[in-house]
């Protein structure tokens, strides 16, 4: 399993930031949980980790998210999640042009 840490100077600059914003960072250290397509496990594993010190929950997941992992290849996982990015996409920008609209 990898374990991927941003040096300190990398941390406080930019990427560090959009990393934050993105997973909605409380403090430093954060420490998120991702999968193998890049999704989010857990936000909180760095409070899950001394809860539960044996791993007997691991990976704390939701029920129906390890449902939906369990049922559901991989490949078409990727799929949805590139096509769900796609749409929250095109409902930014719809939703963007829309309150640019209201506010001027």
């Amino acid at each position: 399993m990898n374990w991927l840490a941003l040096p300190p100077e990398e941390a406080l600059g930019a990427r560090g930031q959009e990393l934050f914003t993105k997973y909605k960072g409380k403090g430093i250290p954060h420490l998120v949980l991702l999968d193998e397509l890049g999704s989010v496990i857990t936000l909180d594993a760095r409070s899950k980790i001394p809860q539960d010190k044996a791993g007997i929950g691991f990976p704390w997941r939701n029920p129906f998210t390890t449902l939906y992992i369990t049922l559901v290849p991989k490949s078409l996982r990727f799929v949805i999640k590139s096509h769900v990015h796609t749409i929250k996409e095109k409902i930014k920008e719809s939703t963007s042009g829309i309150l640019a609209k209201v506010t001027k």
